[in-house]
């Protein structure tokens, strides 16, 4: 990947991870971004750099983009819950389906004795 004119990047060592390095005015280095993973940047690292550029400013794309990123996991964490909604249904189904062994319920049988009882 291609990275912004004035930035590299480098291997931190204590934990692998690629650093996004900038100079400021003065000539003292920043880091411009910690990439997710321990490669080399990705189309989101580079786009959270552009977004965030200052020569770039827009409130605008700095607001959709996060907006994006804000649905995206959304949908993605409730695609994740997915077995295990449906794991919960085929129990409640289950048992749902099972009431023939149940004693609980109401039939002509069941009122007819009752009125058999006496008080």
């Amino acid at each position: 990947m291609d990275l912004p004119k004035g930035l590299k990047h480098r291997r931190r060592k204590a934990d692998g991870k690629t650093e996004i390095v900038g100079t400021n005015i003065r000539g003292d280095e920043y880091v411009a971004r910690v990439c997710e993973h321990s490669h080399e940047p990705d189309d989101r690292d580079l786009k959270i750099l552009d977004v965030g550029s200052p020569e770039k400013r827009d409130a605008n794309a700095f607001i959709k983009f996060y907006r994006d990123e804000r649905e995206n996991a959304k949908k993605e964490w409730t695609e994740s819950m997915d077995a295990e909604y449906t794991d919960a249904a085929e129990k409640v189904i289950h048992a749902g389906f099972h009431l023939h062994e149940s004693k609980v319920g109401y039939s002509r049988r069941y009122a007819r004795a009752f009125e058999r009882i006496k008080w």
